[in-house]
């Protein structure tokens, strides 16, 4: 699916597709491709819990592989439980692998995180790793209003993206890196660099988490914005109030 293809790629469907093709190489490619920094901000983004509160109920929006799953069971109190949400079937069924090694209750949701499968009020902890740049912005204001239902008074949140640095020549390497070197690492690993270019046209257009951070503080959450390696990664964290 070549972006020049797919005139809505924001389309859930279009998205899930994508998802689904690159799930046999997905974890691969991010690896050698990122040099290690995926792996960085997915700590980064649980360290941005608060330590003091125990994690609870604990959701991880379009959890995909469940990559996050063991960071949170390396730097977390075990959470009360754990439920991993994804729409991609494909990715899903290598997240319960993933599941399958924590010591603690684990559940994988097959579904579309707008189908209202997590009930109101009932997550303590949210967390949300590379998953905001397919969204368009309306998505994104539909989505922080989602997060502002499911969390419990009280309950915190954190969230990271990759994202297009202001310095140009970080912002250059970046372009590089996600244009060129990604899907010719997805072409020698699926054979298809076209998949792994979308990811680069999705960055492009998302830039950073700014905008969703003002849609999280609209839907009645406190948020904080952050940087992370001079831009190239941005997140929102924060809690909903009691």
């Amino acid at each position: 699916m070549h972006p020049s293809q797919q005139k809505d790629i924001y389309n859930p469907s279009a998205v899930k597709e994508l998802f689904n093709e690159m799930s046999t190489t997905y974890g691969v490619v991010n690896m050698i491709a990122s040099l290690g920094f995926t792996i960085i901000w997915r700590k980064y983004v649980i360290a941005k819990l608060d330590r003091n509160r125990a994690p609870g109920v604990m959701v991880d929006l379009m959890s995909g592989m469940g990559e996050l799953f063991s960071v949170i069971r390396s730097d977390l109190k075990p959470p009360e439980k754990l439920v991993g949400i994804d729409f991609s079937s494909k990715m899903c069924d290598q997240a319960k692998v993933e599941a399958g090694r924590n010591q603690f209750e684990t559940e994988v949701i097959e579904a579309d995180i707008f189908d209202k499968n997590i009930a109101d009020g009932s997550a303590d902890t949210v967390v949300c790793s590379f998953g905001l740049k397919t969204f368009s912005q309306e998505q994104q204001a539909r989505f922080a209003k989602e997060l502002a239902r499911i969390l419990k008074p009280g309950g915190q949140f954190s969230f990271i993206e990759i994202s297009v640095p202001r310095n140009s020549l970080l912002r250059f390497g970046l372009q590089f890196y996600l244009k060129l070197f990604i899907p010719m690492i997805g072409k020698i690993c699926l054979g298809n660099p076209d998949n792994y270019r979308h990811l680069g046209v999705y960055t492009g257009k998302f830039g950073n988490s700014r905008f969703f951070h003002e849609q999280v503080q609209a839907a009645g959450l406190e948020s904080d914005y952050f940087e992370h390696f001079f831009g190239c990664a941005t997140g929102v964290h924060g809690r909903k109030p009691n």
